[in-house]
């Protein structure tokens, strides 16, 4: 969550490249996972990079178009439409 907020996409990478895929979907004291984060303090790299090792998301649920939407940030709407429209 740290390094999604911070947008130390290195780290993140780092992290998932090691992990078995727990800390992706894992949530904080606030039920925000690190996409969530990401989309929250608008971090492209990061959130491309939590999309490359994405399992779990389910694209087809609103509150990922509410949180793009929310952001105002229109190459984070393209993302997570272009997302949402492959699943």
């Amino acid at each position: 969550h740290y390094a999604c907020r911070n947008g130390n996409h290195q780290a993140v990478e780092l992290i998932l490249k090691n992990d078995s895929g727990s800390q992706i979907n894992c949530k904080d004291h606030f039920s925000n996972t690190p996409f969530d984060i990401a989309i929250q303090y608008q971090h492209i790299k990061t959130i491309k990079i939590l999309l490359s090792y994405e399992r779990d998301h389910h694209f087809n649920d609103s509150s990922f178009f509410f949180k793009a939407f929310k952001s105002k940030n229109i190459e984070i709407i393209k993302l997570i439409t272009k997302m949402c429209s492959h699943h």
